[in-house]
């Protein structure tokens, strides 16, 4: 089923060819620059030609506003060229145009803009943080793709970015392929569901601030633009920095009472390595917790994750806590519940021993509770996830786990259920604990 599912997302995300296409050169439009500002000149040359080229010049230019990418639209720059957002102009460097809301209503393609190509280049954007877009609430990324369909985004480099880097939503049909990220503070390839058939491969990144790769089908009201089911995943070849990954589902509830789910299924993540653990569970949003439930960003359930495929993952480092402390119980740590889950060709560069010690396991299943210490009184703290939660983990299989070259065959030695229970000490002692706990049934080890 792995290579069906990976087969068919191949086939159908369309890799855009513009080698036919002419593109007239950016310094056609020199007259539209001023104090080295570029802004206008590339949008006005997007706008009536629809394909351009930068060149290299030698030196970095900026920008002081988004560049908005309309359908049947390609941009195209020079591998050493360095293009640099002005800081503190707080917008989307490079978005498409008609951007639609979703933390509101649930969001569908809806005359999405489609056949966009970027390629190539050195983007910054330091300095450049807080960004509000008109109604969308405060979601912040370097590029913002949102109600598109059949866009590529390639050979690109981000640098010193201190959002999201590559940010898609609502969303079907994108390629993405050879991304580095360096020094960007948050997510590097991010998406938000509703999203199908999205391929990235290539993907590398050093010195991050948080996960390089993100498929969210839940999220905050604030952090994403759009919630809904993702499928059809394909993400491959991925080089990671001691990082994290990130997968998420959940239940969007609106502030009218309407809900849907929001699942992941059909995916395939192969050959990545430098990822200390993937985060396979729910979270709500730890920086409300003064809120406590009035307002407070949750979802009604864990979500369901269906016919996820990990094959040919290396741990290069494992490790008990990650960003913030938070602690890691597992190298896949899971709270959702899910079927059909695949780990297949899983390599740990250390003895079984030493992971032990750590008090890991290569799949955990249940709640985790961290406090989120919001100020100096414990009325104000909360727990940066739900410890009262459960979930059930089916048809699990493992297939060729190696500990530093040797394979483990003994389920209870690959697999741990948690169940949290309540602190009495708290706030003296923390984590507060909750009730919550997994269960795993179903497991079959190779």
């Amino acid at each position: 089923m792995r290579e069906q599912i990976k087969n068919d997302i191949i086939n159908t995300v369309k890799v855009i060819d513009t080698s036919k296409l002419e593109f007239v050169n950016i310094n056609e439009y020199k007259h539209l620059v001023k104090d080295n500002i570029w802004t206008k000149a590339i949008q006005t040359a997007l706008e009536e030609k629809k394909n351009v080229y930068i060149p290299y010049m030698g030196h970095e230019i900026l920008t002081d506003g988004s560049i908005f990418m309309d359908s049947n639209t390609n941009l195209k720059v020079d591998e050493k060229q360095e293009i640099r957002l002005i800081e503190n102009s707080d917008v989307y460097m490079l978005r498409n145009r008609n951007i639609l809301p979703g933390n509101f209503a649930q969001a569908k393609l809806t005359n999405p803009d489609e056949n966009i190509t970027v390629t190539g280049g050195i983007w910054k954007s330091p300095g450049n943080r807080k960004m509000t877009l008109e109604a969308y609430c405060c979601v912040t990324s370097c590029f913002a793709f949102s109600n598109v369909k059949y866009v590529n985004v390639t050979n690109i480099h981000f640098s010193d970015i201190m959002t999201y880097s590559l940010m898609f939503s609502n969303c079907e049909n994108i390629y993405v392929d050879t991304i580095n990220f360096n020094n960007c503070k948050n997510d590097g390839f991010h998406i938000d569901g509703p999203a199908k058939y999205c391929i990235g491969r290539n993907l590398s990144g050093e010195a991050l601030g948080d996960d390089m790769v993100a498929i969210l089908s839940w999220d905050w009201y604030n952090c994403g633009m759009t919630h809904g089911t993702i499928e059809k995943v394909f993400v491959e070849n991925v080089e990671g920095d001691d990082n994290e990954f990130r997968l998420l589902t959940g239940r969007k509830v609106y502030p009218d009472g309407t809900s849907f789910d929001c699942d992941l299924k059909d995916c395939v993540f192969e050959n990545i390595s430098g990822f200390y653990t993937y985060k396979m569970y729910y979270q709500p949003h730890c920086r409300k917790v003064p809120l406590k439930d009035e307002n407070f960003d949750r979802a009604e359930t864990v979500g369901r994750m269906d016919n996820i495929y990990f094959n040919n993952i290396t741990f290069k480092k494992v490790r008990p806590n990650g960003f913030s402390a938070i602690p890691v119980y597992g190298l896949f740590d899971i709270l959702a519940d899910c079927s059909n889950l695949n780990f297949e060709n899983i390599n740990i560069e250390y003895d079984f021993n030493e992971v032990d010690e750590m008090g890991l396991r290569v799949i955990n299943a249940g709640p985790i509770s961290a406090t989120w210490k919001y100020g100096e009184s414990s009325d104000d703290w909360g727990d940066f996830f739900d410890p009262d939660r459960c979930c059930t983990v089916e048809d699990v299989t493992l297939t060729n786990i190696m500990f530093n070259g040797e394979k483990v065959t003994d389920a209870e030695k690959l697999i741990k259920e948690t169940v949290q229970t309540v602190n009495p000490d708290y706030p003296k002692t923390t984590p507060e604990g909750g009730t919550g706990y997994g269960k795993i049934n179903k497991v079959e080890v190779n």
